[in-house]
């Protein structure tokens, strides 16, 4: 019987591994659109305000309208604010292309935007304790 008893708690504990590398496994990871397109059309299905994912969880793909702020308060700070007051810090390929365009004076230091993407798992910012909006694309909104 004692046999028994070690065999079950092995095997629920192997279980129990399994599944937390089940849930450990990275998922396959998007490629962000290098570089950013200059002005577009507006997409008039673009949010002006995000459900928040838990901490732990990615939310979905979306498309956001909000205004950016390339050059903040120190480099890697870019904050995405959306018209509902919600603030995030955008990251990802195209967020550092702006950035960068914008620090040579080739793009406004504060521009109006869509961008695509998602809201990734809680993590450490540049820009303090607000989450980051991982930018698959963005692109320039025209006034």
């Amino acid at each position: 019987m004692r046999r028994h008893r070690r065999t079950g708690s092995w095997l629920a504990m192997s279980g129990g591994l399994l599944m937390m590398a089940a849930c450990a496994t990275q998922q396959p990871r998007e490629t962000a659109v290098s570089g950013t397109v200059p002005a577009g059309r507006p997409d008039p299905r673009a949010a002006t305000s995000v459900a928040i994912p838990p901490p732990q969880a990615r939310g979905p793909l979306i498309t956001v309208a909000g205004s950016v702020d390339w050059t903040g308060r120190r480099p890697g700070c870019v904050v995405l604010e959306l018209p509902s007051g919600q603030r995030f810090q955008l990251t990802g390929t195209a967020a550092d292309d702006g950035e960068r365009q914008a620090r040579a004076g080739a793009r406004p230091p504060r521009q109006d935007v869509e961008a695509t993407g998602h809201i990734p798992p809680v993590g450490a910012t540049s820009c303090g304790p607000i989450r980051a909006f991982w930018a698959r694309h963005l692109i320039a909104r025209q006034r």
